[in-house]
């Protein structure tokens, strides 16, 4: 054990002990209590003071004299433990803001303290370097360290930090407060008892993984004592003090660092260069302690599915040899997703032509490394679809730059066909068909006049060289593509769709289910007499059930009542430049909330949806403006005048994000105070839940207001074969209201407080969150989270200064009651 501590031992006798290790509790108590050398020695020396010294020659001088029992030993031991044992803060006590009650647990490093903010009431958990080590230059650098990386992270994923100082020579580290237990614990107490608890577990840490390599670092210490488990059942990667800093693509020389066990090959040999295929390794020896950890039961099925698939993966990311690892954390995550959610149909294959996160050398593509790890299992794309296809005519290949540019697109009443286009070769593209009916027939016409016909079979799909053609489908006029047309040049991978027809004239309109209901001033909401069914127009009352052109109807007899625009642009008197949308949300009445005989979506538990329930009718009596976007990371600067949010590009497309709620309603402030074109009276602020689930819904009682569905063509979110990364805020479709990307991409502070239970004595007229609380509800869930997370009704919170990569803001303008 001292050897392996030592990494002195090398080959297939470090995978017996591993292997061992890894399923020996006794063991690993005996590996775990062993010291470095080095930091032995540094523990020892560390409390000895010139003072010391002296007595130590008058116990030396005594004992040769046989004039005392103390020896010179017993007396440095009892003096070097009672400085290990003794805390560095006298609890209770107050350090700034906080009051500081009780140690919560000590390593060799540091200590950690439960907390109190004195005017928040939120409880964090305070760090500081332990008395012995307070000198210690090595335990510094690696404090400061931690304090610089944890400032720069932000994601639901990684332990949050809100404030760190330095007072008297003492640092000070303030992170959030976590309640749950490591995974080492969980292990110890055995409460790993399913293959789906890894797969969630190993997701929660390689997604934080993702944000820290992305931010440009390597952690270098992931163990099962680094990774929590909340008891919301969050995944926290936590420790950032070995964390080294890297440029994209490099790799950095460092000294050995890290805990034996789980360091890399190279990592333990301390005199090479490492890089984020460090950190992989790292999660393969997670990944087989979390294994080595399942029930007997369980453990008996390892030649099963996904335990086998779950081995098979642990033994390709602890490869000796870092190019024989998988190459990136996002390929592990998109691994591990294909086992999450078997069920979900693969909407589009894997996109092969992006980079990892922190490109490694030599460059794979993510398709390959996926296939390479898991010969079974599969991207996205259809098996036979690498086969090759019969070409009419011999044409030179030739590499471009080209793409799939979709000419127009027409809408089918009967549900909508979304045309997936994988490249096979610079001049070819398979077309795939969702949502057809067996036996389909679809009529493809290229520029010349050739007419050809697909049947569709249980895969639907065809293949067409480059060119432009119109596609229809043969059948009834409620079931077409009505036309729909298509240039293929060479690109590697686009997604185009046609989506439900919105019917003209006399046709059948699509019916939204939730009424909505018009002002009466004369009564409140919950008196209104009830509506009568048929159509009105200008200022009148409006009629329910609303149907999908009804909504522009709506909007405009409330803008004519009101005399309000439809669509409102703010600016800022000071910045020519600054432009931020609003459009009019007129009142209604819908049903609020999840209901009981819903099904669980994958991933999603009944526990978790206890918050979202009962469902209970809810009123919103004024209208609203309502930005259709969510705040742009250059409209955040405009206002707040630069930091906080991070910028890609110009900033002009994508959300702001890492923004605490504090910060949101300051923005919201600033607008109010400084911003041209607000109607009169009217406030820029943070929307309700009530207001958002509302203007979410648009209308609809679905999961999402497109269906009880969602694919990677619709939303921004962990999906099966979508990426993983943040999308332009004018990205896929908007619902009826006008409002993109609702589902996904960034989830949204709202204004209120969370509270688990407020749906039970919720009222019923435009509710507002307890007043007062620890945490904020978010909505619409972000880039990274699973489609339950995003749907119109599933409640998320978060602590107010949380900065997430996860989580922006849509700002709403309340509107003086009439």
């Amino acid at each position: 054990m001292i050897r392996l501590s030592r990494g002195e031992i090398y080959g297939d006798e470090i995978d017996q002990l591993y292997d061992h290790l890894d399923s020996c509790p006794e063991c690993q108590q005996i590996f775990f209590g062993i010291e470095k050398p080095d930091d032995n020695f540094r523990n020892l020396i560390a409390g000895i003071t010139p003072e010391d010294l002296k007595q130590a020659k008058v116990f030396t001088d005594r004992e040769l004299l046989n004039e005392t029992a103390v020896s010179v030993v017993d007396f440095f031991s009892n003096k070097v433990n009672a400085s290990r044992r003794e805390p560095v803060l006298q609890l209770p006590c107050t350090i700034r803001q906080y009051n500081v009650t009780r140690l919560i647990g000590m390593g060799g490093m540091g200590e950690v303290y439960e907390a109190q903010h004195t005017k928040l009431k939120r409880r964090a958990a305070v760090k500081v370097i332990r008395s012995f080590r307070q000198e210690d230059p090595a335990a510094y650098d690696q404090f400061i360290k931690e304090i610089e990386t944890a400032g720069q992270l932000g994601h639901p994923n990684l332990v949050l930090a809100h404030d760190a100082w330095e007072d008297k020579g003492c640092h000070y580290l303030i992170q959030e407060y976590l309640e749950g237990e490591s995974l080492h614990e969980l292990g110890q107490h055995q409460k790993i008892g399913a293959t789906a608890e890894v797969i969630e577990i190993l997701l929660g840490t390689c997604r934080g993984l993702d944000q820290l390599h992305a931010q440009g670092f390597v952690h270098r210490d992931v163990t099962p004592r680094n990774v929590m488990r909340l008891h919301d059942g969050t995944i926290k990667l936590i420790d950032f003090g070995l964390t080294l800093a890297t440029e994209s693509g490099k790799t950095v020389p460092r000294s050995r660092a890290g805990t034996p066990g789980y360091m890399s090959p190279e990592q333990t040999l301390g005199n090479v260069s490492i890089d984020h295929r460090s950190d992989i390794y790292s999660v393969g020896r997670v990944l087989m302690y979390l294994l080595s950890k399942l029930p007997e039961v369980v453990a008996e099925t390892r030649r099963t599915e996904p335990v086998q698939k779950l081995t098979t993966l642990a033994e390709r990311l602890t490869q000796q040899k870092p190019k024989d690892r998988l190459q990136s954390v996002y390929a592990v995550i998109v691994l591990l997703e294909q086992l999450e959610y078997p069920d979900l149909p693969a909407h589009a294959p894997l996109k092969v032509d992006a980079p990892p996160i922190v490109p490694p050398p030599p460059p794979v593509s993510r398709t390959q490394e996926t296939e390479r790890a898991f010969p079974r299992i599969r991207t996205a794309v259809p098996a036979d679809a690498a086969k090759p296809k019969p070409k009419p005519k011999p044409k030179p290949k030739r590499r471009g730059i080209g793409g799939l540019i979709l000419v127009a697109l027409m809408l089918a009443a009967g549900g909508f066909a979304a045309f997936q286009i994988i490249f096979k070769t610079d001049r070819q593209a398979t077309v795939f068909v969702e949502n057809h009916q067996p036996g389909d027939v679809v009529r493809i016409t290229s520029e010349d006049g050739e007419v050809r016909s697909v049947e569709l079979g249980d895969q639907a799909k065809f293949v067409v060289d480059r060119g432009t053609y119109k596609l229809s489908l043969k059948g009834p006029d409620n079931r077409r593509l009505s036309p729909a047309s298509i240039t293929v040049t060479g690109q590697d991978q686009l997604t185009v769709r046609i989506e439900d027809r919105i019917a003209k004239n006399n046709d059948i309109e699509p019916t939204i289910a939730a009424p909505m209901v018009a002002e009466n001033t004369a009564q409140t909401p919950n008196e209104q007499e009830p509506i009568s069914q048929g159509t009105s127009t200008g200022s009148a009352p409006l009629t329910a059930p609303l149907t999908a052109t009804d909504i522009p109807t709506v909007r405009q007899a409330w803008s004519n009542d009101r005399k309000l625009p439809e669509m409102i642009t703010v600016g800022m008197p000071n910045d020519r430049a600054f432009q931020l949308e609003f459009v009019l949300i007129p009142p209604g009445t819908f049903e609020m909330g999840m209901p009981a005989t819903l099904p669980m979506m994958p991933g999603n538990k009944q526990e978790w949806a206890a918050a979202s329930r009962p469902v209970h009718q809810v009123t919103i009596t004024q209208p609203f403006y309502l930005s259709p976007y969510e705040v742009t990371q250059k409209q955040f600067r405009d206002v707040m005048g630069g930091g906080l949010t991070p910028v890609t590009g110009d900033g002009t497309k994508f959300p702001a994000t890492q923004i605490p709620w504090d910060a949101c309603v300051d923005f919201c402030d600033r607008l109010s105070n400084s911003g041209t074109n607000i109607p009169e009276g009217g406030k820029v602020r943070l929307p309700t839940e009530a207001e958002w689930e509302y203007a979410c819904r648009a209308g609809t009682t679905t999961r999402f207001w497109s269906g009880d569905e969602i694919g990677p063509h619709q939303a921004t979110l962990r999906i099966s074969g979508r990426e993983m990364k943040l999308e332009p805020v004018n990205s896929f479709q908007p619902n009826p209201f006008g409002l993109y990307q609702v589902h996904g991409n960034v989830a949204e502070w709202c204004s209120d407080w969370f509270s688990p239970g407020f749906y039970a004595s919720s009222g019923k007229a435009d509710p507002r969150g307890p007043t007062d609380g620890s945490r904020k509800v978010i909505r619409g869930g972000g880039y990274s989270n699973p489609p339950f997370s995003a749907t119109s009704y599933w409640r998320q919170s978060s602590e107010p200064d949380t900065r997430s990569g996860n989580i922006g803001l849509r700002p709403v303008i309340e509107l003086p009651a009439r």
